[in-house]
């Protein structure tokens, strides 16, 4: 990107930046000054000086409650769980959780008075997202980690007024605050940092991170929230990223699950080899003004099945899934359209992420597309089936979808405020695990009301319970079967597996046969 181009984005435009004495916050507040940007700092460790960078007691652009912040050392005494020194823990959490946190509060309640479209942008580290075994900093890695969830929970509240909130993740960078650490040098850097190293031969510089949070500031990310922005240094083993997300109000998530340990690259490598290897055909579906991608496998002219994705994208599971379909019974052409518009969730928070930030009744819209566009390309009737998030929008689609001929759920509900069940047009048959502990989503309990309300609707219906198994107890591929361990759903049970396909099977053939 051009320093012009950037100079335009951030023309007129005011900058608050903590911490901007020395290391990372002076370089950021000096090149958001050269990008065209007013920028001050706080009262007592004030950016450097200069024509369009100066200390500021009050700010008057947003008259903010003063902040006193007190320097955050990174990092405290090295120390391990076993000798953890609370005073110092108190310490650290204060500046780099609290601080950030009032930090982003008075700052958000000034913006949404003043009513314009506006960004914060926070600065964790990729010490939040992989510990490291040669620096024991506990209670740093735990207050960077915070600054991970305030970053998630605060974009999904303030996107609906148009507050974007972001943060940048840097890996180790010659600083010096790092300097008094004794990390002074590269030889320093890659002592620390390189077994887990993704990235030889570059070292990450306080300049490579001012951009990217100039970047995050300008209007060139107006559609980036929620996001962590990891930098890849000689240390991190972490993918830098650029999603970028709605910003309107949508349905919390319906459950939350533990963070997913392992190995985050492995995740990486199984839908990485399972989309080299695709045996499916990209297509594109048009839907308002624009397209979106779908993937397609199977018979031609053969009846249709469209198959939503699990909270995790169009990954390895669901292209298992839809292959298996196409070759069930006589034949299907299944399609997979991509809801995430080509994000995929790596691990549980990525996956939760991307769900909490999708536009539930968009996706109704891409799956309305999709069943039109099978109609248009030789299949004469077209189901709808999903597991997990996708069951619960297939069960919205029997509701809101015109033109489906028959719904197949897995383990998903959709919520009353997307779609009610009582006003099903479509057949729907409907699976669940007895030991599903998602709440109001997945559970038995939800599965009894969800059967309830079919029944009410009058249209047919089958819903079922499989005793001894949990939530997503189809994804039994060795990759899937993995993940689920991972998650602690360690339970299988291939029978109960075979009996939601046959029954599947059975489903599907009665009410889109020829």
């Amino acid at each position: 990107m051009s320093n012009n181009l950037m100079k335009e984005k951030l023309q007129g435009k005011v900058a608050i930046a903590t911490g901007g004495a020395s290391g990372i916050g002076e370089t950021t507040a000096c090149a958001l000054s050269k990008h065209s940007a007013r920028c001050g700092g706080d009262r007592r460790y004030p950016v450097p000086e200069g024509p369009r960078c100066g200390r500021i007691h009050r700010p008057a652009a947003l008259q903010l409650r003063p902040v006193r912040p007190t320097p955050a050392p990174w990092p405290g005494p090295l120390q391990t769980i076993l000798d953890l020194d609370f005073s110092e823990y108190g310490r650290v959490m204060r500046v780099n959780a609290r601080g950030m946190a009032v930090f982003v509060k008075q700052a958000a309640r000034k913006m949404v008075e003043m009513g314009t479209r506006r960004a914060t942008v926070c600065t964790a580290s990729t010490a939040a997202e992989k510990a490291m075994l040669n620096l024991n900093v506990t209670d740093y890695v735990m207050s960077k980690r915070a600054v991970l969830g305030l970053v998630r929970s605060a974009s999904l509240q303030l996107g609906q007024h148009g507050i974007r909130v972001n943060s940048v993740s840097p890996g180790a960078v010659l600083t010096p605050l790092a300097a008094k650490q004794g990390i002074e040098t590269p030889a320093d850097v890659e002592k620390y940092v390189a077994p887990y190293t993704s990235l030889k031969g570059a070292m990450l510089t306080a300049e490579n991170v001012a951009d990217v949070v100039a970047f995050l500031a300008s209007d060139e990310a107006a559609f980036v929230t929620g996001e962590i922005l990891t930098m890849i240094s000689q240390g991190s083993r972490l993918l830098t990223k650029t999603l970028f997300y709605r910003t309107k109000s949508t349905p919390p998530s319906p459950f939350s699950l533990p963070i997913l340990s392992g190995s985050l690259s492995q995740v990486r490598a199984m839908a990485s080899d399972a989309a080299a290897s695709s045996p499916f055909k990209k297509v594109q579906i048009q839907r308002d003004n624009g397209t979106f991608d779908a993937y397609v496998i199977g018979k031609e002219n053969a009846p249709g099945i469209v198959v939503l994705q699990e909270w995790w994208g169009v990954d390895f599971e669901v292209k298992n899934h839809a292959q298996k379909i196409s070759q069930l019974g006589s034949g299907y052409k299944a399609l997979i359209p991509d809801l995430y518009r080509g994000k995929v969730g790596l691990e549980v928070a990525e996956a939760q992420h991307l769900m909490e930030g999708l536009d539930w009744p968009g996706a109704v819209k891409d799956i309305e597309a999709s069943v039109n566009w099978l109609k248009a390309n030789g299949s004469k009737k077209v189901g709808v089936t999903g597991f997990c998030m996708g069951g619960a929008l297939a069960i919205a689609s029997s509701v809101l979808v015109p033109g489906v001929d028959a719904v197949v759920a897995f383990y998903g509900v959709p919520s009353p405020e997307l779609a009610d069940p009582v006003k099903t047009k479509a057949p729907v048959q409907a699976h669940f695990g007895e030991q599903d502990g998602f709440v109001g989503f997945s559970d038995p309990k939800t599965g009894k009301e969800l059967e309830e309300k079919l029944k009410a609707s009058g249209v047919p219906h089958e819903v079922y319970f499989y005793p001894g198994i949990g939530h997503a107890f189809m994804n039994c591929s060795p990759e899937g079967a993995q993940r689920r361990k991972k998650m602690g759903l360690d339970d299988e049970d291939a029978a109960a597996v075979e009996q939601a396909w046959s029954r599947f099977s059975s489903w599907m053939g009665r009410f889109l046969s020829n």
